[in-house]
């Protein structure tokens, strides 16, 4: 399944753990703890997308 969001892909888990992290992740930039959280759930990245190009940090590229 394709989502149009990395935000998307968090709320269509139902886990309140999942978005309480990404809440997070959005106030500190740092993905650290979403992102072993998603693992020890079972989630690939491949599973969902982290937005922008290729190998660019979520959010690059934008004009300011």
């Amino acid at each position: 399944m394709e989502y149009g969001s990395f935000k998307d892909f968090i709320e269509s888990t139902n886990d309140e753990e999942l978005m309480d992290l990404y809440v997070d992740f959005l106030e500190t930039k740092d993905f650290s703890k979403l992102e072993k959280k998603l693992k020890e759930k079972g989630y690939q990245p491949g599973e969902y997308a982290m937005g922008g190009s290729v190998g660019k940090p979520l959010g690059a590229g934008g004009k300011k």
